[in-house]
């Protein structure tokens, strides 16, 4: 499997709806928020709570767990290639 990146995966899971009814805690669509607030969050969903109305998909709280299992540590998925950086090339 795929890193999981915030700005591909997590962020896309969460509706305006939902990011609305939040703003008054934190942003749903910030990184640095996000994962400030990641095991709360996931509590909520893991309970079916969150968002407030409807329960997630297991596949959702299945992506978001591994996100933070992970350590939160992709906000987004940038992939160089060690043989293109200026100046070097791989042997």
């Amino acid at each position: 499997m795929h890193p999981i990146g915030f700005e591909e995966h997590i962020k896309t899971m969460f509706r305006p709806r939902d990011r609305q009814s939040m703003q008054f805690a934190f942003d749903l669509w910030s990184y640095d928020d996000v994962t400030a607030h990641a095991d709360d969050i996931l509590t909520r969903v893991r309970a079916g709570t969150m968002p407030c109305d409807s329960a997630w998909p297991k596949e959702q709280v299945d992506t978001f767990h591994s996100w933070v299992t992970a350590g939160k540590l992709v906000p987004a998925l940038i992939y160089r290639s060690n043989s293109c950086r200026r100046g070097r090339t791989r042997h």
